[in-house]
C-alpha cells in the first residue's frame, strides 16, 4: 500500500472496503481500486500532482457501488462518503475537499477537467478500462494528462483480458 504522511490509505481501504457491497471480487472492487492508485501516484509524480488527493480518491471513488455494470449515482454516493472520512482517514481544507468531492462525484461521467488533480484522478481510473477490453482513448483525457497517459499504455501490454459484461 502507498504510504503518504497525510492519508491513512490502509485504514481508508479498510473503511471503504466494508461499505462495498458487491462481491469482493467485482470489476469494481477493491482490487481495482488499487490498480487506480497505482496509475495516479505514476500520473501524480509524473504531472506534480496532489498525491494525497489522488490517493483518497482511487480508494473511495467505487466504493458505493451497488450495480456492476450501470450505476449512476455511485459516484455522488461515494463523494458522500468522502465528506464523512475528512477528518478521519485525511484531514483536507475545503478547497482541496471540493476538488476531491467533485472528481468522485463525477468520475463516470466521460467529462474532462483542465484541473490537472482532477484529471490526474480520472485519467488514472480510465486507464482501466482496459480491464473490461476497453482501450482508453483521447476523448476521455485533458490535453495536459493525454501525454502522460499514453506513456504509462505504452509500458503496458494492450488490453490485458476481456470481462464478459452482464446486464
Amino acid at each position: 500500500m502507498v504510504e503518504l504522511e497525510e492519508v491513512d490509505t490502509i485504514g481508508l481501504l479498510r473503511d471503504a472496503t466494508s461499505r462495498f457491497t458487491l462481491d469482493r471480487d467485482s470489476i469494481h472492487g477493491p482490487a481495482h481500486w488499487r490498480a487506480v492508485l497505482a496509475n495516479a501516484m505514476a500520473l501524480a509524480d509524473a504531472l506534480e500532482c496532489d498525491r494525497s488527493l489522488v490517493a483518497v480518491f482511487s480508494l473511495l471513488h467505487d466504493c458505493r457501488r451497488e450495480n456492476e455494470w450501470r450505476d449512476p449515482r455511485h459516484g455522488e454516493r461515494a463523494a458522500t462518503v468522502a465528506r464523512e472520512l475528512n477528518g478521519q482517514f485525511f484531514d483536507f481544507s475545503e478547497a482541496r475537499l471540493s476538488k476531491l468531492l467533485e472528481a468522485i462525484h463525477w468520475h463516470d461521467a466521460g467529462r474532462t477537467s483542465e484541473d490537472l488533480d482532477v484529471s490526474c484522478c480520472w485519467a488514472a481510473d480510465r486507464i482501466e478500462l482496459r480491464r473490461v477490453g476497453i482501450e482508453p482513448a483521447r476523448w476521455g483525457f485533458c490535453s495536459r494528462t493525454w501525454p502522460t497517459v499514453q506513456e504509462l499504455l505504452s509500458r503496458r501490454s494492450k488490453v490485458p483480458h476481456k470481462v464478459k459484461q452482464g446486464s
